[in-house]
């Protein structure tokens, strides 16, 4: 039986990119598959609430793909180009939810992984390794309210041998299979930041 890296692998190998856009239902096949990592990494009060966070911003982003005028969403470009043609980037910025503000934040949410589960590679400690994927990836886009709940919440997951038990993973096959998936991931991630931060609209706004 497949691991949740060699499934996560195998789905972000058949992202469709288009000279420097991306499918969107690629990446949206991608980010629904994230989710279940979540119970393996934190307490279940805390996995609830990042996993509703992705669900939405998932279906977000699916409505804009289906809603944009032209077929315009059918590509993350083209959804950006849309919002930031349509709305400004004020306005893209600061609505509480759109295709191209919900993609910045799944985004942000797959990088903030994907760094948590490098450092789970490099045999940090789970409560270190966790708030050092916080404080790069998502304190800077917090408030300070949201900083001192979420700081805290995500250092409280499993010890790390916990948590390989629970990935299905030996320690062994966690060596091989985590740097890999970081590896697919980040290139993914990047690729998707660059977008956003060319087309002016990798929001410096907090959450």
């Amino acid at each position: 039986m497949a691991t949740w890296f060699e499934e996560m692998n195998t789905v972000i190998e058949q992202v469709v990119y288009l000279e420097s856009d991306i499918m969107t239902v690629s990446y949206l096949a991608v980010l629904e598959k994230v989710p279940p990592i979540y119970d393996k990494l934190f307490p279940s009060a805390v996995a609830g609430i990042m996993k509703s966070d992705i669900t939405n911003g998932v279906a977000v982003v699916r409505e804009a793909m289906q809603t944009i005028p032209g077929g315009k969403g059918a590509t993350l470009l083209g959804m950006i180009k849309y919002h930031i043609s349509t709305l400004g980037k004020e306005k893209c910025a600061a609505e509480k939810s759109n295709g191209t503000k919900s993609l910045l934040w799944l985004n942000r949410a797959a990088t903030f992984i994907c760094v948590m589960l490098r450092n789970l590679s490099k045999d940090m400690a789970t409560k270190d390794a966790a708030y050092d994927a916080y404080e790069k990836i998502l304190k800077p886009y917090h408030g300070w309210m949201t900083q001192q709940v979420v700081g805290n919440a995500v250092s409280l997951g499993p010890e790390r041998d916990e948590i390989i038990r629970k990935m299905d993973l030996t320690k062994d096959s966690a060596a091989q299979q985590l740097p890999l998936f970081c590896d697919a991931m980040e290139k993914l991630s990047s690729h998707v930041k660059q977008l956003l931060v060319e087309n002016d609209a990798h929001f410096e706004s907090t959450a």
